[in-house]
């Protein structure tokens, strides 16, 4: 029997915190509404360190979520996992959907880059130089506007977020919002948040910003419950699926 084609693609980075939060969270993803909503996802690997895949017109940044119907891309891993949950509702389940959505949002205020890099500004350096070089080619006048945006989001949101000021600020940030997850976390009666029987997608984003913060090294962050509950998570078979052994990062 012919294989069912694929209804979207997701293009990704494999060591892409925001790109395996999408990953992980579809792995976990529940039953469809009905047969009419079931994605049929298609995976391809965007490798943005080796060949700068993600420097060409279609594709700057990753995760990006193509709808094979329509041709529409759909960048940023909150936009993505909201599309998912339109057809795999136990993603952000009722009751608690607005304050799942809320803490989702409140997880990606969490500045990943400035404690992933913390120390390595030349990683900033080396993708100016890069993107740099492509604009000095015969390009469109919508690649060039999107490569000068690229290059105005790593002086702001990348190399920002390396400063000493901000690095206290994000590790503040971090430290109140996990403590109020851990919270959460213990007032819960199952395995999960919000006395959940299956992981929601803030449980899925929440499990893979765990594992990048032990894989740096920075498991003090991290509250000891929520790290139990994280790692019983990458014992299950889903984050095996998805992440093949691998750590978060290849540094």
């Amino acid at each position: 029997m012919a294989q069912e084609q694929a209804t979207h693609v997701l293009y990704h980075f494999q060591f892409s915190i925001c790109s395996i939060m999408v990953r992980y969270t579809f792995a976990q993803r529940g039953p469809a509404i009905d047969d009419a909503h079931e994605i049929r996802l298609e995976e391809k690997h965007v490798d943005i360190v080796k060949d700068l895949e993600q420097m060409s017109e279609h594709f700057l940044c990753v995760p990006v979520l193509l709808d094979v119907k329509n041709g529409s891309p759909l960048p940023d891993s909150v936009a993505i996992t909201k599309y998912l949950a339109k057809s795999y509702p136990s993603m952000i389940p009722e009751p608690h959907a607005k304050e799942i959505a809320q803490l989702i949002h409140d997880l990606h205020g969490i500045s990943f880059f400035g404690f992933t890099f913390a120390g390595k500004p030349q990683t900033v350096s080396r993708s100016k130089e890069h993107l740099q070089g492509f604009l000095e080619g015969d390009i469109s006048d919508r690649y060039r506007k999107a490569i000068e945006y690229k290059l105005k989001r790593l002086d702001t949101a990348k190399a920002g977020a390396l400063t000493p000021e901000a690095a206290a600020k994000n590790e503040e940030y971090t430290k109140q919002l996990v403590t109020k997850l851990e919270a959460l976390l213990q007032a819960s009666k199952t395995s999960w948040l919000f006395d959940l029987e299956q992981p929601s997608a803030l449980d899925s984003h929440l499990v893979v910003f765990i594992a990048r913060m032990l894989d740096i090294g920075r498991g003090d962050v991290i509250p000891e419950a929520l790290k139990s509950y994280g790692q019983q998570a990458m014992s299950r078979p889903e984050w095996q699926q998805v992440m093949q052994g691998k750590s978060t990062t290849p540094y």
